[in-house]
Formats: structure tokens, sequence, C-alpha cells
């Protein structure tokens, strides 16, 4: 368990202090709320649509002050992926889909 919180937004100071101005609760809430809310597309996840059709995603980990890993599901296919995120001056998230894994 040492692991997961050394890879961990919140058990790495050098990568909050890259966002100043935002908590890591603030920074997984934006993040998790966004993510949220691709979900309800129609066809599932738009950060996922190079992997398949109604793909969507169920849990995330921010693991810094760039990557976030997460696990997804089109209900048939499940796996991992890696995805980048920033925020604009506004505190808006942006997210990018960088790879994927899947599970048999």
């Amino acid at each position: 368990h040492q692991n997961s919180v050394y890879f961990s937004l919140a058990g790495n100071h050098d990568a909050q202090a890259h966002h100043q101005g935002l908590s890591h609760d603030q920074i997984e809430k934006l993040i998790e709320d966004e993510v949220l809310m691709l979900n309800e597309a129609s066809g599932g996840n738009v950060l996922l649509a190079t992997l398949g059709k109604d793909f969507i995603i169920n849990k995330i980990q921010v693991v810094n002050h760039q990557w976030v890993l997460a696990d997804c599901t089109d209900g048939e296919q499940w796996g991992d992926v890696l995805i980048s995120y920033s925020f604009n001056d506004n505190n808006q998230v942006a997210l990018r889909l960088i790879d994927h894994v899947f599970y048999p």
C-alpha cells in the first residue's frame, strides 16, 4: 500500500506544488467530474472513442501533476488507460488519452 500512496497526487508534494492554488482534493474532484460528464455522451466516453464504441471510465487515480490512470470497459472488454491532464487559467481540465491495455 505504501507504493499506492507514493504513486498518487496526494502523496507527491512536488506534483502538488505544480498546481498552485488548487489542492490535490480539488484537482481530483475536477478531473473526476469531467470524466463522469464525458461518460454520459451517447456512444461512450469521447476520450476513449479510438478504443471502440460504448467505453466508459469506472475509476480514476490521479498519479501526479500530468497523468491519470483509469479503469475502463464497454461491458465486454475491460482494461486500463493512461490519460494526460492539464488545466487552463479558469481551472477547466483538458484530458487526452495516451495509451491503453486490455485484459482477456
